[in-house]
Parts: structure tokens; C-alpha cells; sequence
């Protein structure tokens, strides 16, 4: 009780010291019911007296009074406060349903962590409760049914009946077990990070050289690559699941820009699905075929996982789309690429591309190199070598690489 008592305490600090501010991350009335300042300041003197019959150890009269402040100026911190005072009254079911109250209605506020930890200690004991109350009435049935048992005179279905109630004891008892055994999976889900350790080190993980992963960035964070001197990109990670993006080629005979998408679908083990989208129109190179080209596609990336951290993947692209220039082609995008974590700083990344249309000709291209990668900076060194007759027309044959990604990686 002594540590529920300053959590109190910290939390009347909090608010009156600012009563007419809510919290940033806290609940606050919306501008349309927001109370009065005559309600603010009755609702402080009522919080008050509260927190005195608190000091005095008079819990059901400071329940009362802060209820009534709640009624004056609805604040979430009333919510946590009332959960207090309960669970100080030892009135647990009290307490359990105002700190669900408070985390319903600020489930990012600065006491949440602490609600969170009370509404599962209290859960905790009252499943601990009613293990023992089924265990010590399991315990008392088996008892009279051995002693049933043992007089010779005693009624079969008497004897039958207290086998019945050995057997719902036994039965309350595992559905308690499973109860806790399913808050105990639930709690250690919401404790799995949103991020794999092998996304935040490094900042190129949403690619492998080209085509995209199913990684994702953290959420909140910006994303930019350049790539051979003319190729620019920017994305931010809107969720730690969705990104968007855009992009440019700054090339005279090649120059063009587009838009792209992220979305990951799942997230299992080592498993990872994500849906890509894009849209890019770009001057021709091919001269004898001048113009602009309009590229579309949606595709899907799967990516395992090879290591727990995810910091070695194994990943697939599939992409279908059309592409317009006199006329409109369907094209077929395939990509798998490989990246190996060799130290903390450096990975090995394979790549192998193939496009598929029937108006602007096939091509294959197969990359390989080295990633020095960090949370904030990627560099990737390699070559590109062309396999098919059509992409040689373009790039002729083998070519370096290098790409620098900067991402602003905050923990």
C-alpha cells in the first residue's frame, strides 16, 4: 500500500499544478464540455479534502470527495486516483474497474505504466484467490468422498453426489488455470518489441539492393537514399507497419519521379508480409523509342527471417503492373534477395531482378556487394550485371554500385 500511496501522492502533484492544462498524452474534456473555472476550482477544493481523509486514512469519505470532483471536472488522473483510494479500501473489484476506466480513456498516459502494473497485480491476486477457493474446495470434496467411501454404510448417492462436486472443483480450478495461463500470453504479447533489432540496426533493411523487403521502418522515422549520383529517395514510416515514399531520377536522358507504398500485412515468428504499391513515369532512354513512360505496380514482398534479431533475411518480390508509352503493356516484376549478417557493421547483400513485358522487351540483372550499415547510415558497395540482350542495350555490362542511406532513428 505504501507504493500506491506516492503513486497517489506523484499523480495530485501532477495535475494541480496545472489545473487548467490537461496533459499532452493524458484525456481531457473536449473543448465543448470542458468544465468552468468555478467547476475546476470546486473540483480541487473536493480533491482536496480527499486527499487529507487519504492522510487520515479515511478511504470511503476521500472516495466520495474525489467522485465528486470527477462529476465537476471529468479528468482521467480522477480515474487513477479513484482506483487508488479503492484499492487502499481494499475494495479490489472497485480498483480493478477504475484503472481499466483510466487506461480506457488514456491509454498513453503518464500513469498508464503504473495502472497497468496495479490492474495486473490486482487480477493476479484475485485469479490467486480463486485457485485457492477451488483448490481447498477440491480438496474438502475428494476428502468427504474418501470418508464416504470408508463407511460401509453410507448411501451410494450421497457418495455420488460428493464426486460431482469434487469434479466442478476440479473444473473451476483448470478454467481458473487457463484464465491466467491466457493473461499471462497476453501480457508477454504486448511486451514483444514492434521492431525486429535487425530493422533498427540498419537503415537500408527495407531493401535489398533494388527491390523491397517486408521490413519496415520504425514509426516516426524519415528515410533517405541516393543512389549512382542521379537516383534520390524519401520515405517516412507513418506506423512501425506503413511507410510512404517518394522519389526521383535526376539523369538527363532517363529523368523522372514517382510515388510508393509499404504496407506489412503480418507479422509471425519469423515471418514477415508486406504489400507494395508505386507509381513512376520517366523519359525513355531507348532514343529510337522517345518519350515519357508511365510505370504501375502492386506487388507483395515475403521476407524470413534467418536469425532471431532478423539482422539475415531471405526475401521475395512479385510485382504485376502496366506500363504505358504509345501503347499499354503488362508487365511482370520478380525479385529474391539475400542478406547475410556477417559482423554487427557489415552484411553481404545478393540480389537477382527479372521484368517481364511484351512491349518493352525482358530483362534479368543480378546484383551482389557488400552494406556497412548503421541505426542512422547505410552504405552499399557492389556491381549490377546485366543478364539478358535488352538490359545490356542500357547499362552495357557489369557496372558498380553505391547507394548512402540516412534514416533519423530515434529509440
Amino acid at each position: 500500500m505504501l507504493r500506491v500511496s506516492i503513486v497517489f501522492a506523484i499523480a495530485t502533484s501532477l495535475w494541480w499544478s496545472h489545473p487548467r492544462r490537461a496533459e499532452a498524452d493524458d484525456a481531457a474534456p473536449s473543448p465543448a464540455s470542458r468544465p468552468s473555472k468555478a467547476d475546476v476550482d470546486a473540483a480541487m477544493v473536493r480533491f482536496n479534502n480527499g486527499k487529507q481523509m487519504i492522510a487520515r486514512g479515511d478511504y470511503a469519505h476521500a472516495i466520495t470527495e474525489i467522485e465528486l470532483a470527477y462529476a465537476l471536472d471529468p479528468r482521467s488522473e480522477h480515474l487513477f486516483n479513484l482506483a487508488v483510494a479503492y484499492q487502499n479500501n481494499a475494495q479490489r473489484d472497485k480498483a480493478i474497474e477504475y484503472y481499466r476506466r483510466y487506461l480506457g480513456a488514456a491509454p498513453d498516459g503518464k500513469l498508464a505504466p503504473d495502472a497497468e502494473r496495479y490492474l495486473y497485480k490486482l487480477e493476479a491476486e484475485t485469479a490467486n484467490e480463486r485457485s485457492d477457493q477451488a483448490r481447498a474446495d477440491a480438496t474438502t470434496a475428494l476428502a468427504e468422498a474418501m470418508a464416504a467411501r470408508a463407511d460401509a454404510t453410507g448411501a451410494r448417492t450421497e457418495a455420488n453426489a460428493i464426486r460431482a462436486r469434487a469434479d466442478q472443483a476440479e473444473k473451476a480450478l483448470e478454467t481458473e488455470r487457463l484464465h491466467r495461463t491466457a493473461l499471462e500470453a497476453e501480457h508477454s504479447r504486448a511486451a514483444e518489441p514492434a521492431v525486429d533489432d535487425g530493422v533498427a540496426d540498419d537503415a537500408a533493411s527495407g531493401r535489398g539492393w533494388a527491390m523491397p523487403t517486408a521490413l519496415t521502418a520504425p514509426a516516426g522515422t524519415w528515410t533517405l537514399s541516393w543512389s549512382e549520383l542521379y537516383m534520390v529517395s524519401a520515405s517516412y514510416a507513418v506506423t512501425d507497419r506503413f511507410t510512404l515514399g517518394v522519389g526521383a531520377v535526376l539523369r538527363s536522358t532517363s529523368a523522372g519521379a514517382g510515388l510508393d507504398a509499404k504496407l506489412q500485412l503480418a507479422r509471425s515468428g519469423r515471418l514477415r508480409i508486406a504489400a507494395q504499391g508505386a507509381i513512376t513515369a520517366f523519359r525513355n532512354p531507348d532514343l529510337q523509342m522517345p518519350g515519357t513512360v508511365t510505370l504501375g505496380s502492386l506487388g507483395g514482398a515475403v521476407t524470413l527471417c534467418i536469425d532471431v534479431a532478423c539482422g539475415s533475411q531471405l526475401s521475395t518480390y512479385l510485382g504485376l503492373g502496366l506500363a504505358h508509352h504509345d501503347t499499354t503493356s503488362a508487365i511482370v516484376l520478380d525479385a529474391e534477395s539475400l542478406t547475410l549478417k556477417i559482423t554487427n557493421r557489415i552484411k553481404l547483400v545478393f540480389e537477382f531482378d527479372r521484368g517481364i513485358s511484351g512491349g518493352f522487351g525482358n530483362g534479368s540483372l543480378g546484383w551482389y556487394g557488400v552494406r556497412f550499415m548503421g541505426r542512422a547510415l547505410a552504405l552499399d558497395l557492389g556491381l549490377a550485371t546485366p543478364v539478358d540482350t535488352d538490359i545490356r542495350r542500357w547499362l552495357g555490362s557489369t557496372l558498380p554500385f553505391v547507394a548512402v542511406t540516412y534514416r533519423s532513428y530515434h529509440q
